[in-house]
């Protein structure tokens, strides 16, 4: 039989509650900071992957960048 977990018990002043929280604060911030790169590589190489992309339906289509570009630059 599992018994229940207690709480911590919190501190006993202000000063100690506001240091707890601040470091939380820095520790996600930190956090946050990671993922944020994370997110920039991921939609770097997602951008390269769709260049990529097109420049081999440009080159599978047998038309020349400016070829494509002109029909773009019509269709609008």
């Amino acid at each position: 039989m599992k018994m229940p977990r207690g709480r911590k018990p919190a501190p006993k002043n202000y000063d100690e509650q506001i240091a707890m929280l601040e470091a939380q604060i820095e520790e996600h911030k930190q956090s946050i900071d990671l993922l944020k790169g994370q997110l920039k590589e991921l939609r770097a190489a997602k951008r390269q992957q769709e260049t990529e992309a097109l420049l081999a339906a440009i080159e599978a289509s047998g038309k020349t960048l400016e070829e494509v570009l002109e029909a773009l630059q019509r269709a609008e």
